[in-house]
């Protein structure tokens, strides 16, 4: 076996290992993004529920003048 040979092989096993680290590492940001996927749709499901809804101006004085625009406050009357 010459010194080049011996490169070589060395050389191939440097790569099969960085190969490994990187396919490790890799897997293991694959796993963190899903999660942080998953988080962030839980956090926006939840905020968008808070989120108070408003009636359009034309539609709240129509509400008003048919005095049903506090039912709709509270939340008995649907738009």
């Amino acid at each position: 076996m010459t010194l080049e040979d011996a490169a070589i092989q060395m050389r191939d096993a440097f790569d099969k290992l960085c190969e490994a680290i990187a396919n490790s590492i890799r897997a293991f940001f694959d796993e963190v993004i899903r999660t942080i996927k998953q988080t962030v749709k839980i956090v926006i499901k939840i905020f968008g529920k808070s989120k108070k809804r408003r009636l359009p101006r034309k539609i709240k004085k129509e509400y008003k003048k048919l005095g049903i625009y506090e039912d709709w406050k509270k939340g008995k009357i649907r738009k």
